[in-house]
């Protein structure tokens, strides 16, 4: 269908493949209204302003509408009201400036021609019944979506899992906060307007009706929200404490790793120091005090002390002995330190000093 407001077709089109319960949307925006029908589409412009509104007059055109959307919102709060007869007979071109004019999320659209009853509207083609019913399939269902004196819904939890709109612990809070808004600035608007005198019949469509059902619906609205939110807070609260807990059981078992490689030190930092001041003589063994024979044999003796420990929780018949206890390894560290400093330092004085540079040989 060759039409110059086309960029919401397109755009509902190339979300097909992503979003099959889209078919009937897609459907409905590329159909031509029947040209039988008399055109009963109206949009109108309101720019509300402390005691006055502006108004771009009815628009029942796609282009005026358009323009008049183009020119710069004067007042506190712009409200754009669509009135038509059977959704099926709704101009698709005006369809198509508003959604691309404020990108309405197609799922939205979906829902908000009174899709589960446009299947009974007499120019509703029959073969449009099936893509109409797996709308009502589509887990999603968008914040925004509800009709004007029709059911709302909605489903915090399934926004969790689609990765068009993600929803946090924010998000109703936030809506809260938007839709009190609105409620007030309509309210304290329809209050100046009654205190004006201003009639109703001056209105070129009943708007002050319109606006005033509105507020029945943000109201309604806000009371889901509310109970919504109180669920969605409960929920994070109990992720919130539950990512605690695992943190704070993350945090006890690396504490216990570091305190077994404290522990731990109490063995490697005394070998380290007595083996390294062994290896400085390992070369001048011939020259020192204790032969190499005995050097080997004091070795494998300190060796197999060190393995005692070791054994310990094997040979004992303690229900709660465990090899990993490591109070009995850091019981034994100092003798076996000793020994080796013992070692080092009496296998020949002369030698170590010599290595360490204490002594020079004349």
């Amino acid at each position: 269908m060759a039409t110059t407001h086309s960029a919401y077709r397109e755009r509902v089109h190339n979300a097909l493949g992503r979003w099959p319960e889209l078919a009937w949307l897609n459907r409905f925006l590329q159909t031509p209204k029947p040209s039988t029908v008399r055109d009963e589409t109206i949009a109108q412009i309101l720019d509300l302003h402390d005691t006055h509104f502006t108004t771009s007059g009815e628009e029942a055109s796609a282009t005026s509408l358009s323009q008049a959307l183009d020119v710069e919102q004067t007042g506190r709060l712009r409200i754009v009201l669509i009135s038509h007869g059977d959704s099926w007979d709704v101009d698709r071109d005006i369809v198509d400036v508003v959604c691309s004019k404020y990108s309405l999320d197609p799922r939205f659209v979906a829902k908000h021609f009174d899709y589960p009853w446009i299947r009974y509207e007499g120019n509703c083609p029959p073969d449009l019944f099936k893509a109409i019913e797996r709308v009502d399939d589509d887990s999603y269902t968008n914040k925004y979506t509800w009709d004007l004196g029709g059911e709302m819904q909605i489903a915090p939890r399934a926004l969790k899992n689609r990765d068009l709109y993600r929803a946090d612990h924010n998000t109703l809070f936030d809506e809260l906060g938007r839709l009190l808004a609105l409620q007030r600035e309509i309210e304290i608007f329809l209050l100046k307007f009654d205190q004006n005198g201003i009639e109703q019949s001056d209105w070129p469509i009943p708007i002050q009706r319109q606006l005033s059902g509105l507020i029945d619906d943000v109201k309604n609205l806000l009371s889901f929200y509310r109970a919504e939110d109180a669920s969605s807070a409960s929920d994070y609260l109990g992720d919130l404490i539950q990512a605690q807990v695992d943190d704070a059981k993350e945090a006890k078992r690396t504490s216990a790793k570091l305190g077994l490689l404290s522990q731990l030190a109490y063995i490697f930092l005394p070998l380290q120091v007595t083996v390294s001041a062994l290896g400085m003589n390992l070369k001048a063994f011939g020259t020192g005090n204790v032969e190499l024979q005995s050097f080997f044999v004091i070795l494998m003796v300190i060796a197999t002390l060190s393995f005692v420990p070791m054994l310990s929780p094997l040979l004992s018949k303690l229900p709660g002995k465990r090899i990993s206890d490591i109070r009995d390894i850091k019981r034994y560290s100092p003798r076996l330190a000793f020994l080796f400093g013992w070692f080092c330092l009496c296998h020949g004085s002369f030698t170590n000093q010599q290595a360490m540079g204490l002594r020079h040989k004349v």
